[in-house]
């Protein structure tokens, strides 16, 4: 018998034959572009393109039975030719995903329940408009008013919250807060020792020095509330503009160097004694060598009131004059008789001094 050279195992050269055969038959298949139903066909996924004789497919796709397909996410040819993924599941990446799971739907490469995705609501492709939610597949108008948007599918106060500060997504670092839409670090209690704006965290602070007269310095932030203030602060209105000051009942709720003062509406603060620092902290006014804070008495001459400053017969109030020494960062508005901000140095840190008015804004 005639050695059967390169056919190790013995299969008879007329079963080569009819595999050659069949091969070449089914490269001829391809060469002459027939349209073979595929499942791409049956079910609309990934649909590929008959490419007929001869021509070669655009990266990233590939010949796959005389088609041209995406093997990174078509399903039926995942990876490969042939390579099929479930049909509960996708592929992603040229690999098949884990399966997706009634109620949900795959909608491009992405697992999701169309009851209640934004972006496909009812159906792939189905985007609800900005500020609506989706529910029970349907888009529901007006339901995610601002200053609120829609994270997740959820509908998320983007103005505080420190996992989607300001928009979707935006994470603020774990020592942040979120305040008004941005990451910024905590606010301190209000009157807390502070060295700089930064210490005091937050928008809208600012560290009163102690070269204006607060000894260790003290922690103070913009308001129009005493909501606004980080406890335990009330919301008063000074020589600049409106700012939170530490409240208290008696001296022991305030530090060394303070003293429980009256200002106003019975409102009681936490001030430094005027005797650190008289000038800056009484303006046209005298320190009470008695009380130690500034005296704002109902005055009838000039000489109740500080040097250089005068007594407003009409309104019994002293008044600042360019003579007065208002203290570091402030100057004396004379118009008004006040003394106001000078340097934006003494404003919040989110705020500038109106050299004019003597305002923060």
């Amino acid at each position: 018998m005639r050695a059967n050279r390169g056919n190790s195992v013995g299969v008879p050269y007329t079963t080569l034959a009819i595999a050659a055969a069949t091969l070449l038959a089914s490269c001829a298949m391809e060469r002459v572009g027939f349209d073979i139903v595929t499942p791409d066909a049956v079910t609309g996924v990934d649909a590929p393109r008959d490419v007929g004789p001869d021509v070669a497919c655009a990266a990233p796709q590939r010949a796959c039975g005389g088609v041209c397909v995406d093997t990174q996410t078509s399903r039926v040819h995942c990876g490969m030719c042939d390579r099929a993924c479930g049909t509960d599941s996708q592929c992603v990446a040229g690999m098949c995903s884990l399966p997706c799971p009634a109620p949900n739907t795959v909608c491009g490469t992405t697992c999701v329940n169309t009851m209640n995705n934004a972006a496909n609501c009812g159906r792939c492709g189905t985007r609800c408009p900005a500020q609506e939610l989706c529910r029970n597949g349907l888009c529901l108008g007006g339901s995610c008013p601002l200053p609120r948007a829609v994270c997740n599918d959820e509908c998320i106060d983007v103005s505080s919250d420190s996992m989607n500060c300001g928009a979707c997504g935006r994470m603020c670092m774990v020592a942040e807060i979120c305040a008004a839409g941005v990451c910024t670090t905590p606010r301190r209690e209000t009157g807390q020792t502070c060295t700089s704006d930064a210490i005091c965290g937050g928008r809208g602070s600012a560290c009163l020095v102690a070269g204006s007269g607060f000894s260790g310095g003290y922690c103070i932030y913009g308001c129009t509330t005493d909501a606004e203030c980080p406890m335990p602060g009330v919301c008063i209105t000074r020589a600049t503009s409106p700012y939170c000051l530490r409240s208290c009942r008696t001296n022991t709720d305030c530090r060394t160097g303070y003293i429980c003062a009256n200002a106003g509406a019975s409102m009681n603060v936490c001030y430094p004694r005027c005797s650190v620092n008289p000038t800056a902290l009484c303006g046209p006014y005298r320190c009470n060598a008695a009380t130690d804070y500034c005296d704002n008495i109902m005055c009838v001459a000039d000489s109740q009131c500080t040097t250089g400053s005068r007594c407003n017969v009409a309104t019994r109030e002293c008044w600042c004059t360019a003579a007065t020494n208002c203290g570091m960062g402030f100057a004396c508005i004379v118009s008004t008789g006040r003394c106001g901000c000078a340097t934006d140095a003494v404003c919040a840190s989110d705020r500038r001094c109106n050299a004019t008015t003597g305002r923060c804004g």
